[in-house]
């Protein structure tokens, strides 16, 4: 946050908004906005903002590096922006992580799809199936309903599945558990992973 606290130095506070138990989100005038969410699910909500239209890399999540965002991409149109904030995460863009006007009119990283098999066991229940769902576009914004279904590979515990990702690209994931409308979530930190420009990758982890 040391980019975010230096970007929006000497500027005021506009646009509070309080959301849900642990939720708060704030602009600082025509320089910031960051919304933090403390609560066990994921924020997702359209937000205010004084920054002018364009879009802005997520510096909780990456950093605009080499003209481009290492992470996701946050577009600011009409003082509106929409964004899932993750579960005990943040979100935060600043006027020096916006794009160059050439980038601001594309919705994602122009670079190519690599595929990524993600393995993970995981001890379910009768009617349970495992997810992924993460910090992009790809793994849905970290929204539960639009997480993608694993298929289980051998009869107890081993789950899969292969997913088309921006390569060299930094996401944030976790696996969750559905059945019906109930969702459990992973404890802990969130998954981290950078894909390679190589397709091919494999990810295998744990249920934690």
């Amino acid at each position: 946050m040391v980019g975010f606290n230096n970007a929006v130095r000497g500027s005021g506070m506009d646009n509070w908004v309080q959301g849900a138990q642990d939720q708060i989100a704030f602009g600082r005038v025509k320089k910031g906005f960051v919304a933090i969410n403390g609560n066990s699910g994921v924020w997702t909500r359209e937000f205010t903002t004084s920054l002018p239209n364009g879009s802005y890399c997520d510096v909780i999540s990456g950093k605009l590096e080499n003209g481009n965002c290492t992470g996701p991409k946050i577009k600011v149109q009409g003082g509106k922006f929409t964004v899932s904030v993750p579960a005990r995460n943040a979100v935060a863009i600043h006027s020096n992580s916006k794009l160059p006007s050439s980038q601001s009119s594309t919705p994602t990283n122009d670079v190519k799809p690599v595929q990524v098999t993600f393995t993970e066991t995981a001890h379910t229940q009768n009617g349970q199936k495992v997810f992924i769902v993460g910090s992009i576009p790809q793994l849905g914004n970290w929204d539960p309903a639009k997480a993608l279904a694993l298929t289980r590979t051998n009869k107890n515990t081993k789950w899969e599945i292969g997913v088309s990702l921006p390569s060299n690209t930094r996401i944030e994931y976790k696996f969750i558990k559905k059945s019906g409308n109930h969702v459990s979530w992973e404890s802990g930190e969130n998954r981290v992973y950078t894909t390679s420009n190589k397709s091919g990758q494999t990810v295998a982890a744990s249920w934690k």
